[in-house]
């Protein structure tokens, strides 16, 4: 795998982490849970739909599968998408840090386990070139 295509791989699993938090953060908000108490279903989808952190989250969305053909076009598949678990780790840890949700010991068992399996299925492939 070459320096660029690690890169591009990590851009891809930031955009993606970017965009479930900024999903969170739309969801969780006072004027997404007032449009979801609405009766009518054309109000409660329009006030999801049309909430700018909603917007900017699936343009982060659309931006990572974009890179993600990148990614796929100059890397094997068996090396790439291993480093998508990373957006694991990065969602608990931005969970514990902007909406305050506790990380136990599970999840610090299963950051570990997941940064090891990354570890050990990527290091073979790590020959950085340019």
């Amino acid at each position: 795998m070459t320096l660029n295509s690690l890169i591009l791989i990590l851009l891809s699993v930031a955009l993606g982490t970017g965009a479930q938090t900024l999903l969170k953060y739309a969801m969780t908000s006072s004027t997404v849970q007032a449009a979801l108490l609405q009766p009518d279903l054309g109000a409660r989808l329009l006030g999801v739909f049309f909430n700018p952190f909603v917007i900017l989250g699936l343009a982060l969305y659309a931006a990572g599968a974009v890179v993600w053909l990148f990614v796929l076009a100059k890397t094997p598949l068996s090396t790439a998408f291993p480093f998508t678990a990373l957006a694991i780790v990065i969602s608990i840890l931005a969970g514990a840090t902007i909406f305050h949700e506790q990380i136990d010991i599970f999840k610090i068992v299963a950051i570990i386990l997941i940064a090891t399996g990354i570890l050990v299925l990527s290091v073979s492939q790590l020959k950085f070139s340019v």
